[in-house]
């Protein structure tokens, strides 16, 4: 139990008893695939409205620069 504790505090996210069982081993490896999946699509979505951002900002300056010209 003691190794246990150690990895978790030395950065370790999942801990796996020897033996292993194989239903529990896929179920984790389901389990990180699906996080793994989850944190791709959250980082496309991410640059998909970043990318909104700076098209909103680029038409905001440009109305500002044709208000600024119009006077």
């Amino acid at each position: 139990m003691l190794d246990l504790f150690r990895g978790y505090d030395s950065g370790a996210v999942n801990y796996l008893f020897n033996p292993m069982e194989s239903y529990i081993l896929l179920n984790k490896v389901a389990i990180f695939l699906e996080l793994c999946s989850q944190k791709h699509e959250l980082e496309t979505a991410r640059q998909a409205l970043l990318r909104k951002i700076e098209l909103r900002i680029h038409a905001e300056n440009e109305k500002i620069h044709s208000l600024q010209n119009s006077n």
